[in-house]
C-alpha cells in the first residue's frame, strides 16, 4: 500500500467520531476483525490506481459497499475520502 491512502486505524476513528456526533442507534463494527478487512476490501483495492481521484472514488464506493460498521457506513465513507481528498491533495 502507498503512504497517502489513510490507514485502517485512521478510518476507525473517523467511524468512532461520527459515532459520537451522531448517538448511533448501531454502535461498533459489524467483523471480527475490521483492520485486516479494511486493509484486504478497502486499501488494497484502492491501491490499484495511480490517481488520486480514483482513489478516492475507490475508498467511497469500498467503505460503503464493504460494510464494516453496524451503522454509518456513507458517513464513515464520506468523511473518509473528504479527508483523503483535502488533507493529502
Amino acid at each position: 500500500m502507498t503512504d497517502d491512502l489513510p490507514t485502517p486505524d485512521e478510518i476507525l476513528a473517523a467511524h468512532d467520531r461520527i459515532e459520537e456526533i451522531y448517538d448511533l442507534k448501531y454502535p461498533g463494527t459489524m467483523t471480527a476483525a475490521p483492520n485486516r478487512t479494511l486493509r484486504r476490501e478497502v486499501l488494497e483495492p484502492a491501491a490499484e490506481y495511480d490517481d488520486p481521484y480514483h482513489r478516492a472514488a475507490t475508498l467511497l464506493w469500498e467503505i460503503e459497499s464493504t460494510h464494516v460498521f453496524e451503522d454509518a457506513n456513507k458517513r464513515t465513507a464520506c468523511r473518509d475520502e473528504e479527508l483523503f481528498t483535502t488533507e493529502r491533495y
